[in-house]
This record gives structure tokens, sequence and C-alpha cells, in this order.
């Protein structure tokens, strides 16, 4: 679709298909990552997390 406006911009869409391409590697990712970090105990996670914090707040 182009912008009526500025006609050198043009929309693109997702299709049907493409979103429920991007919602199975949604899931896929999270349970990838589920799996990772349920081989970290508790204590691990936390220290994940907190040095994800300190790297995010520089």
């Amino acid at each position: 679709m182009v912008d009526e406006s500025d006609r050198r911009i043009i929309y693109l869409g997702i299709t049907d298909k493409g979103t429920d391409v991007l919602k199975r590697a949604s899931l896929e990712g999270q349970r990838l990552r589920k799996d990772l970090f349920e081989k970290l105990t508790e204590q691990e996670r936390t220290q994940l997390a907190n040095l994800y914090k300190k790297l995010n707040s520089e």
C-alpha cells in the first residue's frame, strides 16, 4: 500500500501464513528459553537476573 501523501512510502503487511509462522516461532523460542533456564538453580537464575539488570542500567 502506497502512502498517498508521500508516494516514496510503501506500507507492507504480513499474510495470515506469516502471522502463523511468527506465532509458532515465538512459542518455540519460549519453549527453548524455558528448557534452558530450567537447568539453572533458583540462586543461579537470581544471579543471572541481577546481571541482566546491571547490564541494562548502564
